[in-house]
């Protein structure tokens, strides 16, 4: 039997688009050999953020992932991340004081209502570091700053487009 022409297990699961791992996620080759499956991220998690992968994730399956437009990490409040804390094998690991990387959210200026000349601040209101990571360009469009973002995917849950204008590519290799 051949495959779906979209399916590509290296890439870590369906039409090859890299999941959103949790805070502390270490990069992708190592996360998957370290996570033992167990679910206690997910768990732990204080706003159910964290799924479980499952069959049609590939070799990712069993291992966590945030679904933002669903449900974003909300980075626990600003308190260290309860998924990271709890991992038995650090797969998911921060240092004390170390910034959350998750990744980096990237906005689609032709779906982006604010971008379109409407007032929306949506992803702006939402964003945890508002007015760093995501600022009011001309007061008016959000952009976004890379170097700031935690790609926690706030702005991503709370984008009134569907689908979302604003989406969070992870940084896990």
């Amino acid at each position: 039997m051949r495959p779906h022409r979209c399916w590509r297990p290296a890439a870590g699961g369906w039409l090859g688009r890299r999941l959103l791992r949790p805070p502390g996620a270490l990069p992708e080759p190592f996360f998957l050999g370290l996570c033992l499956r167990c679910g206690q991220c997910a768990q732990a998690c204080p706003r159910s953020a964290i799924r479980i992968a499952r069959w049609e994730h590939g070799l990712s399956t069993g291992t966590p992932y945030i679904a933002a437009r669903e449900t974003a990490c909300d980075l626990c409040g600003g308190q260290a991340p309860a998924c990271a804390a709890v991992c038995p094998t650090q797969a998911l690991h921060l240092e004390p004081g170390e910034p959350v990387r998750m990744g980096t959210a990237v906005i689609d200026a032709t779906r982006c209502l604010a971008h379109m000349g409407d007032i929306c601040r949506s992803c702006f209101n939402a964003c945890p570091l508002r007015g760093r990571a995501i600022v009011l360009e001309g007061a008016l469009r959000p952009v976004v700053d890379p170097a700031l973002c935690t790609g926690c995917g706030l702005c991503e849950e709370h984008c009134l487009v569907e689908p979302a204008a604003i989406h969070v590519e992870p940084l896990n290799p």
